[in-house]
């Protein structure tokens, strides 16, 4: 790889225009030294310390601008696909550039991710895949932005816990998981004509939980705002021709728009980029403050953590 980039932690060689390393996650320097702190539990990860350097680091747009294209440039690592492959193979290809693709069938859904891995029903039409697997794909993508924002504030490098804290916060908290819910069904929307777009996993969760509805609806402009983000990411992987091989798809497939729930479409976003930062700060924050105090979420996040390394190092 010319102009490589070698991670000050592994060795691995890297992407020249990554930040992060792709094998474990730290930031990446040009000399070959162990740096950066390693959270692996509760007592360490839980500190003062560490909720100063949470509320005292600025986040500006620049910092979470670069950290978007770094997780862009991850996709970008090791990626080839060729015109005359079918579309979905192309598709599989992207989505494995961030996260391992498996079949399953789960009651009542399409398809489901879980610790870094997609899960789709193989017996799914070709439509039905693509809007699925980018669906999936950008949960992941939600999670790995904040896991790349806690990076950043701790100066540390990724971990199975740090997977398991941006899980709970992401898959645990019913409020935020609105928020991820919303942006997934935005970024899929965005690329497939709103084809499956109609918000049932949305409603599922409102149904089964009493959420004030005020917050929800300040997770809905969160979802919204950071889908921008998602899609920025996801754009540079599909160009004109991807584009219209998927329409193609859904027209063989006589694929129609969604008007599942339409009253959820067209929420509002953050009206500055600075409101955007503040709101993605508070969340981690609130986060924090909350788990340090909870025995029982603690327990929760090493639960998960545990998954995390199982998947990890499967």
């Amino acid at each position: 790889m010319k102009y490589s980039k070698y991670c000050s932690y592994c060795g691995t060689e890297n992407y020249p225009l990554l930040k992060y390393c792709i094998n474990c996650g730290s930031v990446l320097k040009s000399r070959r030294i162990k740096d950066g702190a390693e959270y692996n539990d509760s007592d360490t990860f839980f500190t003062n310390e560490n909720l100063s350097k949470l509320v005292d680091t600025e986040l500006t747009e620049d910092i979470y601008n670069k950290i978007i294209r770094s997780i862009r440039d991850m996709g970008l690592m090791n990626l080839n696909r060729y015109s005359n492959e079918p579309c979905l193979n192309k598709l599989i290809k992207l989505v494995k550039q961030y996260s391992k693709v498996g079949y399953d069938k789960a009651d009542g859904v399409y398809g489901y991710y879980n610790y870094n891995s997609i899960y789709i029903d193989n017996d799914l039409n070709e439509s039905m895949k693509i809007c699925t697997l980018i669906h999936e794909l950008s949960h992941h993508l939600f999670s790995e932005i904040f896991e790349q924002l806690i990076m950043y504030f701790l100066d540390s490098r990724k971990t199975d816990f740090i997977e398991g804290f941006v899980a709970y916060m992401v898959l645990i908290d019913q409020y935020h998981k609105v928020a991820n819910e919303y942006l997934a069904y935005t970024c899929e929307g965005y690329f497939t004509n709103n084809i499956a777009k109609d918000y049932e996993s949305v409603v599922q969760i409102l149904a089964m939980n009493n959420l004030d509805s005020n917050i929800v609806e300040q997770m809905y402009v969160l979802g919204n705002s950071i889908a921008d983000d998602v899609i920025n990411i996801l754009k540079t992987f599909f160009d004109e021709n991807f584009l219209k091989e998927i329409n193609y798809i859904f027209k063989k497939d006589h694929m129609i728009p969604s008007t599942g729930h339409s009253e959820l479409n067209n929420k509002p976003k953050y009206k500055t980029g600075k409101e955007k930062m503040k709101a993605i700060k508070s969340i981690i924050i609130n986060t924090f403050n909350e788990l340090s105090q909870s025995p029982s979420g603690i327990i929760t996040v090493y639960m998960l953590s545990g998954n995390f390394e199982q998947a990890n190092r499967g």
